[in-house]
């Protein structure tokens, strides 16, 4: 998954706790990566890595899980699907099925993965509707919800620190249009 174009602030780095596992798990990954110069390329000995591959990939999955609870802190107390679907007076189907079909942003809760969540900020505060940018984000980022709470959350050296969810909250046509351009970008490939 691609993410922070940009530097991100010093503000948001990770815990002392999540920095020490993920330099563990950079130290175990360099020892599995045994490997030898062959002229202007590095040969990488992929038997003994190829075998591990899987195991450092749920490694690193876990690392990165670890990071969920401070992303949703930033985000703000989740909704559950049949809080949205009040707001929304539909069903907690619909809410479902709208996540679906990226129509709303939904994730699967930290702790319980039977649970999805929806993040508040794409609710107008005031009217309880969904914001006119919440289907255009997700056209242009994709419909992981994790993915989009990571993009719009993490503290950014171009904005001061600040957070493309700040630009979205203040709702103003160019803050959104810089958080979309940049979801695009971010996404291209």
């Amino acid at each position: 998954m691609k993410h922070h174009s940009e530097p991100m602030a010093a503000s948001a780095a990770p815990s002392d706790a999540n920095r020490k596992l993920a330099r563990a798990h950079i130290i175990e990954a360099l020892k599995l990566v045994s490997s030898r110069e062959a002229g202007s390329f590095l040969v990488v000995e992929s038997r003994r890595s190829a075998a591990r591959a899987d195991e450092i990939l749920a490694k690193l999955t876990l690392a990165g899980d670890l990071d969920k609870p401070d992303i949703e802190r930033v985000s703000g107390p989740p909704l559950s699907t049949e809080e949205a679907a009040k707001r929304l007076a539909v069903s907690a189907e619909t809410i479902r099925t709208r996540i679906a079909k990226n129509g709303l942003v939904g994730y699967r809760a930290v702790f319980d993965s039977t649970k999805i969540c929806l993040p508040p900020w794409q609710f107008d505060p005031k009217s309880g509707a969904i914001h006119s940018w919440v289907a255009e984000l997700l056209r242009a980022f994709g419909g992981n919800g994790w993915g989009i709470l990571d993009f719009v959350t993490v503290a950014r050296e171009s904005l001061g620190g600040a957070n493309y969810l700040s630009l979205l909250e203040r709702g103003k046509p160019d803050d959104v249009a810089t958080v979309l351009a940049a979801a695009r970008r971010t996404n291209a490939t």
